[in-house]
């Protein structure tokens, strides 16, 4: 049987309840829209009461740090992940805490070993993340990670830059997050025009990639290990990386 949900978290979750309440075991989890002709299944509806039991339930009777896996791992929008977190969250429920003590067993070690994958892509763009003035004073960072994070990075960023109204974009996945006045909101938005940086902004980049070079030592220079704790896929939205390689 496939379960069809609405792609959010707490649809998935919602989906999760019905099943183990029903003692069903779903072969898949799919968003709703997706292309699976001829796959007969059912249709979930979003609760939130159902889907805020399920991470309660994952907190108390199993763990916060279970909670968290869950969480990521959804996030990483792996194929078939959601069915390896219902699965994991069933023999949770069965075994308690313990359970992400068994590393070796082949779904507690996917499921931190996705988890993980999250948290790293989560933590490097932390500090690769770079914010361009736009002539509106916005100001507006992009990037493309492999993860669907943008959600986790804002708590960080509303903390650092509190001051200003600021816009992360998603470029991978036509998704915002924006802040303003101690708050922030997550939504759809396309591409961003170029010409809307402020003259400052552009004085500023020019400045920067020129210090950059400037402080490069020719003879030193290793991209391997560049590439090995900044990815390369990072660097078209690193304005000291731009047209440089």
């Amino acid at each position: 049987m496939t379960y069809f949900y609405d792609g959010s978290l707490e649809g998935f979750l919602s989906a999760v309840f019905t099943a183990y309440e029903k003692k069903e075991q779903p072969d898949f989890f799919y968003p709703t829209g997706r292309n699976t002709l001829f796959t007969e299944g059912r249709q979930i509806q979003t609760d939130l009461s159902q889907s805020e039991r399920v991470l309660k339930g994952v907190s108390e009777k199993i763990s916060w740090e279970a909670f968290r896996h869950c969480v990521f791992c959804f996030y990483s929008e792996e194929e078939g992940i959601e069915k390896s977190i219902y699965d994991y969250l069933v023999k949770g429920f069965c075994e308690g805490e313990k359970i992400d003590s068994n590393l070796t067993h082949p779904l507690i070690h996917k499921i931190h070993a996705v988890s993980r994958k999250v948290i790293i892509e989560i933590h490097r763009l932390k500090g690769f993340l770079r914010f361009k003035e736009l002539k509106n004073s916005l100001f507006y960072a992009e990037l493309s990670p492999d993860f669907n994070i943008i959600q986790f990075l804002a708590p960080h960023f509303a903390k650092r830059f509190s001051a200003i109204q600021w816009l992360i974009h998603d470029v991978k996945r036509n998704t915002c997050i924006y802040f303003n006045d101690g708050k922030w909101e997550l939504f759809q938005m396309d591409e961003i025009k170029k010409e809307l940086l402020s003259e400052k902004e552009k004085d500023i980049e020019n400045l920067w990639k020129e210090y950059f070079q400037s402080t490069a030592i020719r003879e030193r220079k290793n991209l391997r290990l560049q590439k090995q704790f900044m990815p390369k896929r990072y660097w078209k939205y690193l304005t000291e990386k731009e047209e440089n390689e």
